[in-house]
């Protein structure tokens, strides 16, 4: 593990990453473009095998950067949680490696944060070839909203210490640990707030640069969903079950998805089947 900076940070940035250099070369310098200085990015590498250990050892950029190398592969949720225990900020939020921080992220959600909300998110665009769109979320998101499915994506903003009091990511799913760790965060300290701005770019990965394979994808989600399955009205298993099949390829007709659907996000169900 190497360190630079020695003051406590406002915000703690985590990224984790595992062979995907050139990805992580841009996610960082996104970082570097942040439009406020008060904060500190803790690196896990993930035991890549290429020139990752190499470049993060000899990287210098302005904000404090801690880098931990796992001598052998954790996973994400696990090396996630090496970077919550080491963090100093009294706020917290991730990076994907793969994705990219608009330069005022940090900034915004630092100046908008209110104890009321449990955590905060903000739209994003999301980048898919040569085709963007612009994910304009909930605003107000409660628990039950949430059982739902995850309506607030992939990261979050929220204090250091709510994160370590739900006990962080759950390392025993193979996937949809975010989705997991946002229900716990919510259900325990109230609705989560999103802003109307655009503070993320999420590329879509292809099939074949997934870190997460497809089989590991739906089992980790059917994980997540017996997980929380006891605080789940009929409807929202439905959902879920829904989701699941839909994720699968498995044939579902308009009027199965409309039957495990709140009325309220018919008009997204109807428009994703005609695109």
């Amino acid at each position: 593990m190497n360190t630079t900076g020695t003051e406590n940070p406002l915000v703690t940035v985590y990224v984790t990453t595992k062979n995907r250099l050139s990805l992580l070369r841009r996610a960082l310098k996104s970082l570097d473009e942040q439009t406020t200085d008060d904060f500190e990015v803790i690196v896990v590498n993930d035991a890549s095998t290429d020139n990752t250990r190499e470049f993060l050892d000899t990287c210098r950029p302005r904000f404090p950067l801690t880098v931990i190398h796992n001598e052998s592969t954790c996973g994400a949720p696990a090396s996630r949680n090496k970077a919550i225990n080491q963090a100093r900020g009294r706020f917290i939020t991730g990076l994907d490696d793969d994705d990219e921080f608009l330069p005022d992220r940090i900034r915004t959600f630092t100046d908008a944060w209110t104890d009321a909300w449990s955590l905060l998110a903000a739209d994003c665009l999301i980048v898919s070839g040569s085709r963007t769109v612009r994910w304009r979320k909930k605003r107000n998101i409660t628990h039950s909203d949430l059982l739902y499915r995850n309506l607030i994506g992939n990261q979050v903003f929220t204090l250091t210490e709510r994160v370590r009091n739900v006990g962080g990511f759950d390392e025993s799913l193979t996937a949809a640990q975010d989705y997991d760790l946002w229900l716990r965060l919510v259900g325990r300290f109230g609705p989560a707030g999103t802003l109307a701005v655009p503070l993320q770019v999420i590329h879509e990965t292809d099939a074949a640069h997934r870190i997460t394979s497809q089989m590991d994808f739906n089992w980790g989600y059917y994980q997540c969903y017996l997980k929380h399955k006891a605080d789940m009205t009929p409807l929202q298993r439905a959902a879920h079950l829904h989701n699941i099949r839909r994720a699968r390829n498995k044939p579902v007709t308009i009027w199965e998805t409309l039957s495990s659907t709140p009325i309220s996000f018919w008009p997204k169900e109807l428009a994703r089947r005609l695109r």
